[in-house]
């Protein structure tokens, strides 16, 4: 499965914690929606990043590297988000 099964622990991480911890997958504490609203955006964008895993297989740096870039890049602004209070 290659880069795939990186993405796809990713994913079963994602919903455990988005299910069972007040910090969810994006690990901040804030507003319980707002938690639960950045972990479900996270776990949308591993989707994607799984897919981008299968559709560029054997290409490290399209399958593997930027995606997790982005992704540490979305879950920087996603905890900024679940902070955040009115």
């Amino acid at each position: 499965m290659g880069e795939a099964s990186l993405f796809l622990s990713f994913l079963a991480v994602g919903v455990v914690a988005t299910v069972l911890t007040p910090e969810g997958f994006v690990a901040a504490h804030g507003p319980k929606r707002q938690v639960v609203v950045a972990s479900v955006a996270l776990l949308v964008a591993v989707l994607f990043a799984l897919w981008a895993a299968i559709a560029f297989r054997g290409d490290v740096k399209f399958a593997a590297v930027l995606p997790v870039i982005g992704l540490s890049w979305l879950n920087r602004g996603l905890q900024r988000y679940a902070r955040h209070t009115d």
